[in-house]
């Protein structure tokens, strides 16, 4: 008897915009080729080894010190027109209450668990921001939320209340300094703030740790993100399915879905590093290229669009880096949002890019079109203004989005021009005519 065949696993199907298999071939074509400069893979090197954040076991085990505080927090009760909250409120003016639950009591339990989470985790912290950010997701425990939370903003409310109970724990600890709440919100979503804080100088001296590594432990900056168990808020998926939802409510519907998705996001970012060996510096990689652009696209959409590929088998796992840094630019250049209306699909990964404006997927599918260009020119073969590390890392002008470019001119000229005198020439003219709005490289003669 003929055994029976293994059921053939269907390929997810690609979404508009993704990258299809023969662009892929195109890319590992031109990888080959070194990408038409010897001196890409040297520079990519560069940028990678400026950019990574250097893995300090101090800052690790004083983590481990501020999750024993949160575990060791005492039970509470917390009230929305209580003294704590109002004292809350007068402190952080950014945060507000908003739902119709002006009675609403949360009682405070310490974190059902906490995640280190984010591009500490990953291995793509950029260390060349100002202040590197690490991210610890805590689980808000079930008992402290209701099941009529999904209405009407409630659980943004409780979950700000649980923000402040966490607050008064932290702020009152020699462990940590400089603990600030609503400085930040996640994804710029004011629905989320975040509380941030730093390891203290006498916590650091006690686990032992040098002196260059507390000097190292005082840039980086701990964000603590709210998250809830995925069964906490069901209800969320039964409302959202249903047909006929306002357009005034569709912000927080998908404030609400992102929210009840943070964990699982997170272990699956986690998953994606290690299947793809590549993941890590390739995500490293397309955040440098969105610093120094000055793109606006989060470094967790960046993070969503390249675990994307990846799961889709748009890129295989074992792609190197290079690979998926120039897939993601494919993807992110053809990319458009399919419609104005932004779609609930609690079972699928959100697609983070459809919470950019028409404006500013503008700008990326620009900026990515360009740096793929650049890559494929024969001219990154020479020297011509540093190569492909100039044109694709170069802070970019802070001109509005019609008028945002990188120029490089050719002139074939006689032999009778004088070529210096007329650099300088085409320089002056360039300068009267944009101003401070121009920033020329100094000019230089090719042979």
């Amino acid at each position: 008897m003929a055994d029976r065949a293994e059921p053939v696993a269907k390929r997810p199907r690609m979404s508009r915009g993704e990258v299809s298999a023969m662009e892929v071939l195109k890319i590992r074509e031109k990888e080959s080729e070194g990408f038409g400069s010897g001196m890409l893979s040297i520079q990519i090197d560069s940028v990678l080894e400026s950019a990574r954040a250097p893995k300090l076991k101090a800052f690790e085990s004083g983590l481990k010190v501020l999750n024993e505080e949160m575990e060791e927090s005492k039970t509470r009760s917390i009230k929305r027109d209580g003294k704590i909250a109002k004292r809350m409120l007068a402190k952080f003016p950014n945060l507000r209450f908003r739902s119709d639950r002006s009675n609403m009591v949360l009682n405070y339990k310490p974190p059902s668990g906490t995640i280190l989470a984010g591009s500490y985790l990953l291995g793509a912290l950029l260390w060349s921001t100002e202040t590197p950010s690490v991210d610890i997701c805590v689980i808000i425990p079930k008992e402290c939320t209701e099941r009529t939370d999904y209405k009407n903003y409630r659980y943004f409310d409780r979950r700000l209340l649980y923000l402040f109970g966490l607050f008064s724990v932290l702020s009152k600890s020699f462990r940590c300094t400089n603990v600030e709440l609503g400085r930040e919100f996640l994804g710029g979503d004011r629905l989320k703030p975040l509380l941030t804080l730093q390891l203290s100088s006498s916590t650091l001296q006690a686990i032992g740790a040098s002196e260059a590594d507390r000097k190292a432990c005082s840039r980086l900056r701990i964000r603590i993100i709210p998250g809830i168990e995925n069964d906490a808020l069901r209800e969320v998926s039964k409302r959202a399915s249903l047909p006929g939802t306002k357009s005034s409510e569709e912000l927080y519907w998908n404030s609400l879905a992102s929210e009840m998705q943070i964990v699982a996001m997170l272990q699956l970012l986690n998953e994606v590093k290690t299947k793809a060996a590549g993941f890590s510096d390739a995500l490293l990689l397309l955040k440098r290229w969105r610093e120094r652009r000055n793109l606006p696209i989060t470094p967790f959409m960046l993070s969503a669009c390249l675990a994307k590929l990846i799961l889709d088998r748009v890129v295989p796992p074992m792609a190197s880096v290079q690979h998926m840094f120039l897939a993601c630019l494919q993807y992110l250049s053809t990319w458009r949002m399919s419609s104005g209306k932004i779609s609930l699909h609690l079972t699928e990964i959100c697609d983070v890019l459809s919470l950019l404006s028409q404006e500013e997927q503008l700008e990326v599918s620009m900026d990515a079109t360009a740096a793929l260009r650049v890559i494929e020119s024969s001219s990154t073969n020479s020297d011509l203004l540093g190569g492909a590390y100039a044109c694709l890392f170069a802070t970019s002008p802070t001109f509005s989005v019609a008028e945002r470019f990188d120029v490089m001119v050719t002139v074939n000229i006689t032999d009778s021009v004088n070529p210096n005198k007329l650099s300088h020439s085409c320089s002056e003219i360039i300068r009267k005519a944009l101003g401070k709005a121009c920033d020329l490289a100094s000019p230089r003669i090719l042979s």
